[in-house]
């Protein structure tokens, strides 16, 4: 019989203690991503064959390759050093930026999808054009 009252004691008290401390327990708060900047530039990959008769040369980005958390703020720096004039363009955020030589150019937006995403130079869209000059940006859930 004791064993009874110990049982029922033992759940009286813990559905008194659920329903007390109900006011008191908060869900948890969903904190936004903090900002995240990078600097990136632009760079020129080249060779030539050994008797002078071909030459390749590929622009790309550097870093080529971003990775932030869904609803961070993002920052690009990029510093212009190779090619005259890059248009850079990341379609998913509606990001559009000329990037000239010897200058640093500033782009921000909010990563507010989750996937992979390109980041690529309008100017250098395949081989035929010195390219793809593409990076990537990967913004995890």
């Amino acid at each position: 019989m004791m064993r009874v009252e110990v049982v029922i004691a033992l759940a009286v008290t813990l559905v008194l203690g659920i329903f007390l401390l109900q006011d008191q327990v908060q869900l948890p708060v969903r904190v936004q991503p903090a900002a995240q900047e990078f600097q990136l530039v632009t760079g020129e990959w080249s060779w030539k064959s050994a008797d002078g008769t071909q030459e390749i040369e590929v622009y790309r980005w550097d870093p080529a390759m971003l990775i932030v958390k869904q609803g961070a703020r993002v920052t690009l720096k990029i510093y212009g050093v190779k090619g005259e004039r890059h248009t850079l363009a990341i379609e998913a955020f509606g990001v559009r930026a000329d990037i000239l030589r010897g200058r640093i150019t500033t782009v921000s937006f909010v990563a507010d999808k989750a996937g992979t995403f390109e980041i690529l130079c309008l100017d250098h869209p395949d081989r035929e054009h010195q390219g793809p000059m593409v990076g990537y940006l990967i913004v995890l859930p």
